[in-house]
């Protein structure tokens, strides 16, 4: 995305594209420049501190350690070097040793307040902005489970209407017209267990995961975005199907184990969510996919011990 807001005021007549400015996506993609533009605004979100190799640990107020992680600055890179998207830190020494690491890495890094709440408290506001900055499409999405459960990707979510959050629906109008954003967009905000305010966790600047289920409710922002970028009209999108669902059995199986054993979710309970969801790769109508991923994952599970005793 960055190499190509880099170069679209050279080969926009070639290759027309519906994204913002460099400088916008640079600001979004950065955790901690992201972090200052919504402090700057006035925006709810999580305690942000910037740390680096140079900190002094030790004087860090104990405030900053209250239910505190790491996160990257740059997510991509991080996830890649660690495999998992954050290190929750519970002492200084833990801190300092994280720290250590990630420096080694080259990787930026800030110390992140935990926003407390269960997996249902995290809301998606996504949708377009066309080329004029003017939203053409609002969808909004509610988790219901996710793995890991501290710092994973969503697993089972429903389509929900913007009023069950007006707050955050505002809070992402006010970051975006600021940034003066343009594209597709995707945002992830927090309830928070003790306040009650939704914090803004992070923002896509792209098409998301699952963003073929918001086709599937209406809101097809990935032929809007073609539309926008060849300079077309873009039809707005005041409403989409409430209430679908959908579910990636191939993680969401890990989460409601958990569920299950901490009598959270019923036998019952699972089966229903399964059956009644859409999924993100297995249709019944072109099953090949969907059968062609299950049995890859299923072979690399056997292959697994064997690969260990090597």
């Amino acid at each position: 995305m960055l190499r190509a807001a880099s170069a679209a005021a050279d080969v926009a007549t070639r290759f027309p594209t519906s994204i913002s400015s460099l400088a916008t996506l640079e600001t979004l993609i950065d955790k901690w420049h992201l972090a200052g533009v919504l402090a700057e605004l006035g925006l709810p979100h999580p305690r942000t501190i910037s740390i680096d190799a140079a900190t002094n640990v030790a004087g860090l107020p104990d405030s900053a350690l209250d239910r505190a992680f790491i996160k990257p600055r740059d997510s991509q890179r991080f996830c890649q070097e660690f495999g998992v998207k954050a290190f929750r830190v519970s002492s200084r020494a833990e801190l300092a040793s994280r720290l250590d690491e990630s420096s080694r890495r080259d990787l930026a890094v800030l110390l992140q307040e935990y926003v407390p709440g269960p997996a249902h408290n995290h809301f998606y506001v996504e949708g377009l902005i066309d080329g004029s900055g003017h939203r053409r499409a609002l969808f909004v999405r509610q988790r219901l489970r996710m793995y890991p459960a501290d710092f994973g990707n969503s697993t089972y979510f429903e389509s929900v209407a913007p009023s069950t959050i007006p707050d955050a629906v505002k809070t992402v109008d006010a970051l975006l017209t600021h940034l003066r954003f343009r594209g597709i967009f995707s945002v992830e905000l927090k309830r928070d267990a003790r306040d009650g305010v939704c914090r803004l966790l992070d923002v896509n600047a792209r098409p998301w995961w699952y963003v073929e289920f918001a086709g599937q409710c209406g809101v097809d922002v990935c032929t809007m975005s073609v539309h926008d970028a060849l300079g077309q009209p873009v039809s707005d999108v005041n409403s989409y199907c409430l209430g679908k669902t959908c579910v990636y059995p191939n993680y969401d199986y890990y989460s409601c184990r958990a569920l299950r054993a901490a009598g959270e979710l019923s036998l019952a309970g699972w089966a229903s969510s399964w059956l009644k969801a859409t999924q993100p790769v297995l249709r019944w109508s072109d099953p090949l996919p969907g059968l062609t991923s299950n049995a890859a994952r299923v072979g690399r599970f056997i292959a697994r011990p064997f690969a260990r005793g090597r």
